[in-house]
This record gives structure tokens, sequence and C-alpha cells, in this order.
């Protein structure tokens, strides 16, 4: 029988335009960041593993993940 990683989604955040809204994802062993598209849906962006907060800064496009920021694209 196949082995199934429970995955949870924790800690929304909406992006200060409110396009998109970002998320924390853990597997048990690991969490990183996965970033949708309000209106669709659609993945925007997922972090490296090893991600275990975030923010959002002053910007709709800037994602702190720990010391690191990530400028994220336009749609």
């Amino acid at each position: 029988a196949a082995v199934t990683e429970s995955v949870q989604y924790m800690d929304p955040r909406w992006s200060p335009d409110g396009m998109l809204v970002a998320l924390l994802v853990t597997n048990g062993g690991t969490s990183w960041v996965e970033v949708f598209e309000a209106a669709t849906g659609r993945l925007f962006y997922t972090s490296p593993p090893e991600h275990y907060s975030f923010a959002w800064g002053s910007g709709s496009r800037e994602l702190k993940l720990g010391a690191t920021e990530v400028n994220l694209p336009r749609q």
C-alpha cells in the first residue's frame, strides 16, 4: 500500500493589495510557504523547504521568509 503524507495548511495571510494569499504548508517533516492568486486559486509561488515563518513586506510582491526577502513577479 502507498504511504500518503499528511499535508497541513496554516496561517493564511493576505498580501497588502488583496491579490495574493500566502500559507504555511507542512508535511510533518518540513515546512514551506505557498502563495496563491486569490481570484483564480492558481499556485503562484512555492518557497524552498525549511521555511517555518513568513510575513508580507511593505509591498504586495515582497515576501519575507525568515531573514530572506523574496520579490515575487508581477502577474
